[in-house]
């Protein structure tokens, strides 16, 4: 039994001593580079503000709007194939009109991208404070890579879709822009 004891407090002490010489190289890189440590965490800062102002963005954006995907299909028109999207865009804003909005349309199929598309939306008339509106977008088929056009003519695929929030402009010349 004392030779176990022993071998035990042999290992730990081996462990504890190898783990405190791995711990002093680094003290001694910060004492002698202060420069290069107080580098590293005035960049780890600005990257954490700028995803809180990313975040506080994105909060802004889903709080005055609201996008649906109301219907997605493949259509003929003009014997040409285009893929028809109704979005419905609600303004959920109490004081302000909606000039234009931008997002991307991601389609997904088996949880995975296979489309995406960037949809810039100018409103003839803007968008009043809480109202909604269906909008129509039509892309091309022959613009639609080869891949995910199999997928959007196959009738049995569940096409799964997400809204990415860009930016809004209001009347008043505010903007929302999210990175």
């Amino acid at each position: 039994m004392k030779l176990f004891k022993s071998a035990v407090l042999i290992f730990l002490s081996a462990l504890f001593v190898a783990n405190f010489a791995n711990a002093e190289p680094e003290k001694k890189n910060e004492q002698q580079n202060p420069k290069k440590s107080t580098q590293q965490n005035s960049n780890k800062n600005q990257q954490v503000k700028k995803k809180q102002a990313e975040d506080k963005n994105l909060k802004q954006f889903n709080a005055n709007v609201a996008i649906r995907l109301v219907s997605a299909q493949v259509i003929n028109q003009n014997q040409k194939q285009i893929f028809e999207l109704i979005y419905s865009v609600e303004n959920k804003a109490n004081k302000r009109d909606i000039k234009s909005v931008n997002w991307v349309g991601a389609f997904l199929y088996n949880n995975e991208v296979f489309f995406a598309q960037d949809i810039p939306i100018i409103f003839e008339q803007p968008l009043k404070r809480k109202t909604k509106n269906n909008v129509t977008v039509t892309i091309p088929f022959e613009l639609i890579p080869a891949q995910a056009q199999a997928i959007l003519l196959n009738p049995q695929t569940k096409i799964n879709n997400l809204v990415g929030a860009k930016n809004i402009t209001f009347t008043n010349g505010a903007k929302i822009e999210v990175k």
